[in-house]
């Protein structure tokens, strides 16, 4: 047992000198973690912003294509509705809600998922929910 003394210490050593090297280490990844989030709300609000200039501007056509979830908005157009129709069904039924809901959550901070992808903006009635998609902020409700 004696003769294992040294070996035992040596190693007992070497974990308590290597634990406050993962300090640092950990620290690191909560700024960086800090940095990401802040990056993603900056993005979010700049979209937020240029959704509302182009609904001030009745630029609905504009902001379908560029702010829509991509792959919701293949699906609509692709049960034979042009962009032109869908741009007028939305300035009828939906225009003046998402100006008011965009007004609403302009100043809010959202709630992200782990990976900050997805920000959500909780209001009342229906949430407003923004995702990340090939690099890009959407629209996805």
């Amino acid at each position: 047992m004696i003769k294992w003394l040294p070996f035992i210490l040596a190693a007992a050593v070497g974990i308590v000198q290597s634990a406050p090297a993962q300090e640092p280490v950990r620290k690191e990844r909560i700024r960086s973690e800090g940095k990401v989030q802040e990056k993603a709300e900056q993005e979010v609000k700049a979209v937020i912003d240029s959704m509302l200039t182009l609904l001030e501007r009745a630029e609905y056509t504009t902001l379908l294509l560029r702010y829509v979830y991509p792959p919701e908005l293949e699906r609509i157009l692709s049960d034979g509705m042009t962009v032109e129709v869908l741009a007028e069904r939305f300035r009828e039924e939906k225009a003046e809600r998402l100006q008011s809901a965009l007004k609403a959550i302009r100043k809010q901070k959202p709630s992200w998922n782990s990976d900050y992808t997805r920000a959500t903006f909780e209001q009342k009635g229906k949430d407003v929910v923004f995702t990340r998609y090939n690099n890009q902020w959407y629209l996805r409700n």
